[in-house]
C-alpha cells in the first residue's frame, strides 16, 4: 500500500517497530490453582437491639476476602396504629406512618472491630462506612435501597396552616405536593392499595395508616459490606494460614438501640377534636450473620502463606467531635489532636437533634395551642417532630436544609447553615498562607473533590433536577452531600502513599470552619451543631509467627 512508504520519517522511528506485530495475541497469564468458597458464619450471642454481636471467624481457608453483614428484621406481629373518628369533613385526618431512618445499614451500627487475638486491627462507624459509601464508592458499586436501605427522600405527611382547617397540604409518596380545601374529596389522592408491597417499593416504612386503613412493610432484609482493610482488593485479603492454630479471629458489631432508628409521624393539625393514635411499635430483634468470602490455594503457596512476614500499609479513621451552639466571629473552631501522618481530613456538619431516639407518640387533643412551632416540642397541641425526622446522615454545609424528613420546616429559613471556606493551621503556620481564609468551598467543591474521590459528581442532585417540577421540591431539599474534605494527598483513595502530614510532630493544629453566618439560625440553637472531623491515616500491620501487630498504637 502506498500510505506505508510515507511513514518513513525520523519521528516514525519514534512510533513504530516493524519486528513486533500491532496484531499478534498476546497471550494471558496463568495463575496458580485456587478455588473460593462462600460460608455463613453465625454470632456467638443472640443479636439484640444495642448490644454487641460477637462472631469468631472460622480458619477455613488460606484467605479471607470480603466480609458482609446480612440482617434480616421481621415485619410487626401486630398494627400499632388505631384510626378514630374523622374531623370538619376531612378524609385525611387518618394518617400516619412508621418507617426506619434513611440508610439503616450504615445508621444501625454503632461500630465494628476487627481483632486478631487480644489486639483489635480496626475498628469502623456506621458513619464511616456511608461516608466512604458516598464520596469513596463510584456510581456503579455505590449501596442503595437493596442492600442499605437508601432511599433519599421523605415518606408522606400532612400539613394544615392554620386553626380553621380551611387549607391542607399533603406530601405524599415520593414527594409530590397536593393542595385542596379540607373536606374536599380531591384533598388527597386515592391511596388505597398503595402500601400493599411497600416491602418491593422503594420505601423505609414498617406501618402505614391510610384513610383508617393500616398497612404492614414485610420483612426487611440488609446485606452492609463491612469495609474492612483487606476487603479492597484481592491482593489484600487476610492470610488466615499464617495465623492458623494461633489467635481467634473475631469480628464485634455493636448495634443502636431500636428508638434512634424508628420515625413515627403523620398528621399535624391544630384545632382538630380527633386524630389517628399511635402506640411506639414493637420491633423485634433482627436476626444476622455473616458472609465470607473464603480462597483455598494450593499446598505449597498456603505454605508460603503461612512462612511469609507480611506487611500490610493500613488506611484507619481517628475522629473527634465538637458541639456548638453559638457562633463566634462567623466561624466554628476546633482544636485538632490527631497522631500519625494523615492523607486527608474529612468534616461533616449535623443538627445534633437529628440524632435523637424521642419516641414521642402522635396523639392530640382539641383546641389546643393554635401556634405550631417546629422548634418546641413541648409547646401544646405539637407533635414532637424529631420522632419523626431522626436520622444520622443529614449534613449541613451548603446553605439548604438537608433533613428531607422534617419537611414541616421546609419554608423556614432558620434551618441551614452556610459553609464557606476551610481553613487549618499547623504549629501556627497558615497551611496555605496564600489563601484568604483557607481553601473555599465552592473550588472545594466543584474542582478538588471530583478530581481527588470516587463518587463527587452529585450526579443523583442532577438528576433530580432534570426530573420536572415534580421533584423541585426534592431537589431543593436534596443539597450537595455536604461532606467536605480537607486533602495533604494526590491520591487519598490509593493504595500507595501519595502525601501526609505528620500529626505526631504537630504541636497544635486547629481546623476553622468560616460560615456564612453570623449568628446561629434559630433551629439550631436548641440542640447545637454537631462537626465531626475524620483524620485518614497511615499504620502498618505486621503479621507474623501467628500474630498479627500494628507498628503504631
Amino acid at each position: 500500500m502506498p500510505q506505508l512508504q510515507i511513514n518513513q520519517g525520523p519521528q516514525d522511528a519514534l512510533l513504530y517497530d516493524n519486528s513486533r506485530s500491532y496484531f499478534t495475541n498476546v497471550g494471558y497469564v496463568r495463575t496458580s490453582n485456587f478455588q473460593v468458597e462462600y460460608r455463613k458464619v453465625d454470632p456467638q450471642n443472640t443479636p439484640t437491639w444495642g448490644s454487641t454481636m460477637q462472631f469468631i471467624i472460622p480458619k477455613a481457608a488460606d484467605l479471607l476476602g470480603p466480609v458482609d453483614l446480612r440482617v434480616e428484621i421481621p415485619h410487626l406481629a401486630n398494627k400499632s396504629f388505631t384510626a378514630v373518628a374523622s374531623n370538619a369533613g376531612s378524609d385525611v385526618t387518618t394518617r400516619m406512618f412508621t418507617q426506619w431512618v434513611d440508610e439503616l445499614g450504615f445508621a444501625m451500627i454503632e461500630k465494628i472491630t476487627f481483632s486478631v487475638g487480644s489486639n483489635d486491627i480496626e475498628t469502623i462507624t456506621g458513619e464511616e462506612l456511608q461516608i466512604r459509601n458516598e464520596l469513596m464508592t463510584s456510581d456503579e458499586m455505590r449501596l442503595g435501597h437493596g442492600t442499605v436501605l437508601k432511599t433519599g427522600r421523605a415518606a408522606f405527611v400532612t400539613k394544615v396552616t392554620d386553626a380553621s382547617d380551611t387549607v391542607t397540604y399533603n406530601r405524599e409518596l415520593p414527594g409530590i405536593a397536593i393542595s385542596g380545601t379540607a373536606g374536599d374529596a380531591g384533598v388527597g389522592p386515592d391511596t388505597k392499595g398503595k402500601y400493599l408491597g411497600v416491602n418491593k417499593d422503594c420505601t423505609r416504612l414498617v406501618e402505614a395508616l391510610v384513610n383508617a386503613t393500616p398497612y404492614l412493610s414485610d420483612d426487611r432484609h440488609l446485606i452492609i459490606p463491612l469495609g474492612l482493610f483487606f476487603t479492597k482488593h484481592v491482593s489484600q485479603y487476610f492470610p488466615l494460614a499464617a495465623v492458623a492454630g494461633c489467635n481467634d479471629i473475631r469480628i464485634a458489631i455493636k448495634l443502636r438501640q431500636v428508638t434512634e432508628l424508628v420515625q413515627m409521624g403523620g398528621k399535624i393539625k391544630v384545632g382538630l377534636t380527633a386524630q389517628g393514635a399511635g402506640t411506639w411499635p414493637v420491633i423485634k430483634n433482627p436476626t444476622c450473620h455473616l458472609m465470607c468470602h473464603y480462597v483455598h490455594v494450593t499446598g505449597p503457596e498456603a505454605q508460603t502463606l503461612m512462612n511469609k512476614e507480611h506487611v500490610r500499609l493500613m488506611k484507619l479513621f481517628q475522629h473527634q467531635h465538637e458541639t456548638f451552639t453559638t457562633i463566634a466571629g462567623s466561624k466554628f473552631e476546633l482544636n485538632l489532636s490527631f497522631l500519625h501522618p494523615v492523607s486527608t481530613l474529612i468534616i461533616t456538619l449535623r443538627n445534633e437533634r437529628d440524632l435523637n431516639s424521642s419516641q414521642t407518640v402522635f396523639t392530640q387533643a382539641a383546641a389546643q395551642d393554635t401556634s405550631v412551632d417546629p422548634n418546641v416540642p413541648a409547646k401544646a397541641g405539637y407533635a414532637d417532630l424529631d420522632t419523626s425526622s431522626k436520622g444520622f446522615f443529614f449534613y449541613h454545609g451548603d446553605g439548604t436544609e438537608p433533613n428531607y424528613d422534617r419537611m414541616l420546616q421546609d419554608d423556614s429559613k432558620g434551618s441551614a447553615l452556610t459553609v464557606t471556606n476551610l481553613q487549618l493551621t499547623l504549629n501556627g503556620q497558615e497551611r496555605h498562607p496564600g489563601l484568604d481564609k483557607g481553601i473555599d468551598t465552592a473550588y472545594l467543591r466543584e474542582r478538588l473533590i471530583p478530581m481527588l474521590h470516587s463518587n463527587s459528581s452529585q450526579k443523583e442532585r442532577a438528576m433530580m433536577g432534570l426530573t420536572g417540577p415534580a421533584f423541585s421540591h426534592a431537589y431543593g431539599l436534596e443539597g450537595s452531600k455536604n461532606i467536605f474534605v480537607y486533602p495533604f494527598s494526590l491520591n487519598p483513595e490509593g493504595s500507595n502513599p501519595s502525601g501526609a502530614v505528620n500529626f505526631s510532630k504537630v504541636s497544635h493544629a486547629k481546623l476553622s470552619i468560616h460560615l456564612k453566618e453570623s449568628s446561629m439560625p434559630s433551629e439550631l440553637t436548641a440542640k447545637g451543631v454537631r462537626v465531626d472531623v475524620y483524620a485518614l491515616y497511615y499504620n502498618w500491620l505486621q503479621i507474623k509467627d501467628g500474630r498479627a501487630l500494628l507498628s503504631f498504637a
